[in-house]
């Protein structure tokens, strides 16, 4: 049986020989290579607020709820978020006299990240923290703040760049088949895509701040063959 099945595919082959790789360059024809790069300002739509929520008590259950009760509030303002996972864990300090760690308590924070459409919705979120802080011991700050390019207008942006770098390339077929007199065109393209946030120093604060919505700069490069011949 073993036999029959080797002689089979060696018929095949000899049949349907292997086609020519798809890297080999035909006779007579030429591989030019380049990298082309295309790019855009856009105008940031989301506006990134982050604020870290902790809370001390003598039990566990105590920051639980202190921590329970401002999700409640920040929750009640149906303002899209990430985050928000609860971290509790034991507190101690050092006895100078016992020279040793004693427990005093529970300690526990939650970090949410809002993605807002303006900068007046982060007092939205300092008034609810606020009324929490009336009903249970909780203290907040606010961590970090920034205009960013959401996803959506990212993929849009990026989408319309590609087809620009295509038209781009297919002009620059034209004009190497003229230099080499052959007929050029694109025999692979590939795309990558950069959006680049830079860091920014923050000191934690309580007051709402108002950060400066500038450009984002997104870039499409493209790796291209093209096949002259």
């Amino acid at each position: 049986m073993f036999e029959v099945e080797v002689v089979f595919i060696l018929l095949f082959l000899l049949i349907f020989p292997l086609s020519v790789s798809s890297r080999e360059i035909p006779e007579g024809a030429c591989l030019i290579t380049d990298t082309l790069e295309v790019s855009r300002d856009v105008t940031p739509d989301v506006y990134s607020f982050s604020v870290r929520v902790s809370a001390k008590g003598k039990s566990e259950g105590e920051v639980l709820r202190a921590l329970s009760v401002a999700d409640s509030y920040l929750k009640g303002l149906e303002l899209p978020y990430s985050g928000g996972n609860f971290n509790v864990h034991p507190l101690v300090e050092w006895d100078s006299k016992g020279k040793k760690y004693v427990f005093v308590g529970f300690s526990g924070s939650a970090f949410y990240t809002f993605s807002l459409r303006s900068v007046s919705q982060q007092s939205e979120i300092l008034r609810a923290l606020n009324r929490s802080k009336r009903e249970v011991p909780i203290v907040y700050s606010i961590t970090n703040t920034r205009w960013i390019v959401s996803e959506d207008r990212r993929k849009r942006v990026t989408e319309r760049l590609k087809l620009e770098l295509l038209r781009r390339a297919r002009r620059e077929a034209q004009v190497f088949g003229r230099e080499v007199g052959k007929s050029c065109s694109i025999r692979v393209l590939r795309f990558k895509s950069y959006y680049r946030v830079f860091p920014v120093r923050f000191e934690l604060t309580k007051s709402a701040p108002s950060p400066k919505r500038s450009f984002r700069k997104l870039r499409v490069e493209g790796e291209v063959e093209f096949l002259c011949r």
